[in-house]
């Protein structure tokens, strides 16, 4: 199974590397629960929604079942309006869920966690505040990979599995 973590820096785990980035954890507590699943980390630091929209069929290949999605802050950064940014976003989740893609938005995980977790710089979440994230999310991931499990036939299981 596959589940791709589509973003920007914190998503590329910038400033505590990939190993400790959210996409990377929750792929280790995936395994821990007996899934047999790959999280590709598709985070490319500075990377605004239009650049992500630009590669997404690059980086979310077929046989994905699962996006992790956080648009970042860099449209904000780089003084591209709310309308452009909001209209990137639905492309982009309009078009992986044609693709029979399940989106789940990592904002409401992040807001959570803010506190006490973000780098010196104020922009970037430490080791602990990745780990964090990832636990919030985790039985979102679980739960969609699982029902997408029960709806194949046992070929399909074997398969995947």
């Amino acid at each position: 199974m596959r589940v791709v973590a589509l973003g920007a820096s914190n998503t590329a785990g910038y400033g505590v590397g990939l190993e400790n980035a959210y996409p990377a954890v929750i792929e280790r507590l995936l395994r821990a629960r007996g899934l047999d699943v790959s999280v590709e980390n598709a985070g490319v630091s500075g990377h605004t929604t239009g650049e992500m929209l630009a590669r997404l069929d690059a980086s979310v290949l077929g046989g994905t079942q699962v996006v992790l999605f956080q648009p970042g802050s860099n449209d904000v950064r780089r003084g591209l309006g709310d309308e452009v940014r909001e209209r990137n976003i639905a492309t982009i989740q309009d078009a992986l869920t044609a693709r029979g893609i399940h989106v789940i938005r990592v904002a409401a995980a992040f807001e959570a966690v803010r506190p006490g977790n973000l780098q010196a710089d104020g922009i970037h979440y430490t080791v602990a505040g990745h780990a964090r994230i990832a636990q919030l999310l985790v039985d979102d991931v679980m739960a969609v990979l699982s029902s997408q499990l029960q709806l194949c036939s046992p070929d399909c299981r074997s398969v995947r599995d």
